[in-house]
């Protein structure tokens, strides 16, 4: 006898964690993700294109080998989950920041225009004429 998997309407199937995508980690794991930089192509078979910068990373010229990490990328989302727009807007456009200033993840445009993610957890009512 077979059992029918049941679908319950307004629900979605949580797949199991995804531990095959790495990523790089510049700075120390503990201190928060102020940069994301995204790039499409890909080193290895597990790269997921993503590099994270922490607070506490040096310069860029003065970056040694102990200052990188490769990890997980679920388990660093885990570790950091205010990354996560940072990630989208990455992913978008190429790299994103995290603005204290604005209190929100940020990142640049083809035109040069700053682009912003509301950091609350309601959508912005911007160009949402006519809906209630």
């Amino acid at each position: 006898m077979s059992m029918k998997k049941t679908r319950v309407p307004g629900t979605r199937v949580r797949k199991a964690d995804d531990h095959d995508r790495g990523c790089v980690l510049i700075g120390d794991t503990d201190d928060p993700v102020v940069l994301v930089h995204y790039r499409r192509e890909r080193v290895v078979s597990w790269d997921s294109g993503f590099e994270f910068v922490t607070s506490s990373a040096p310069d860029p010229e003065d970056i040694s080998d102990d200052d990188i990490k490769l990890l997980c990328l679920h388990c660093l989302k885990l570790r950091h989950p205010e990354v996560e727009r940072g990630l989208l807007l990455a992913r978008a456009y190429g790299s994103s920041w995290w603005s204290d200033e604005e209190g929100s993840w940020m990142a640049e445009d083809e035109d040069g225009n700053e682009v912003l993610f509301a950091s609350g957890d309601e959508p912005d009512d911007a160009g949402q004429e006519g809906r209630p």
